[in-house]
């Protein structure tokens, strides 16, 4: 399953994410920003994620939140420039070699694919991962910031507040519009912590609201 939660910044989006997050028993979350570091262990290197990986993969339930910035340091990556890609590839390649049926969080999705970024794992991971049992959950700030093989692949999509008139009409290529229910009319007014959900396989659209929990993973 694909989760994808788009909206303007300020809005809920991470809060949203983050209750996708605690809903799994088995999580990794890929944090470009470092903001989610209470969702679960933070490796500090790839000896330190290897060591949890290879302890703990097979267990009920574990959290990882992989922080580029941070593995860089502790790998003694010195360009400070690095690329989150590079960081990171060694890391999924081991998670998607051995774990199955757990859920991988995507943190600002569109800083490693978007028309210029092309993170070969990422995709792999978006266009592969349900043979491997692995979920997949995507945050963007617009529909247009990720590749069409992104969106067109959610079984959920979750929109946020939405102003601009170019973003509302792009959303249009994923949204229905149904007789009950209007989402371009209503995207402008959803307060903060709403959403419309649209559950593709059923067609279903509502409107969701998922308030921050002061929750302990």
């Amino acid at each position: 399953m694909i989760y994808g939660i788009f909206g303007r910044i300020g809005m809920g989006k991470s809060t949203l994410f983050k209750a996708i997050v605690r809903n799994y028993k088995r999580a990794i979350v890929i944090d470009p920003r470092g903001e989610h570091a209470e969702l679960g262990v933070v490796p500090s290197s790839l000896d330190s994620f290897r060591e949890f990986w290879n302890a703990h993969h097979n267990d009920e339930k574990w959290k990882i939140v992989l922080q580029p910035e941070v593995l860089a340091r502790g790998d003694d990556v010195d360009d400070e420039e690095s690329d989150p890609e590079q960081v990171l590839a060694p890391y999924i390649k081991l998670l998607t070699k051995h774990g199955r049926n757990y859920l991988v969080a995507i943190d600002e999705v569109d800083e490693f694919i978007d028309a210029q970024r092309n993170n070969k794992a990422i995709k792999r991971l978006i266009s592969y991962g349900r043979h491997w049992g692995i979920d997949v959950v995507a945050i963007a700030r617009r529909t247009q910031e990720v590749p069409r093989k992104l969106t067109a692949q959610c079984g959920h999509l979750f929109v946020l507040n939405m102003q601009e008139p170019d973003d509302i009409k792009y959303i249009k290529r994923f949204l229905p519009k149904t007789k009950e229910f209007d989402p371009f009319e209503t995207l402008p007014k959803l307060v903060k912590f709403q959403s419309i959900h649209y559950k593709v396989s059923d067609g279903s659209l509502s409107i969701m609201t998922v308030l921050p929990v002061d929750e302990e993973v």
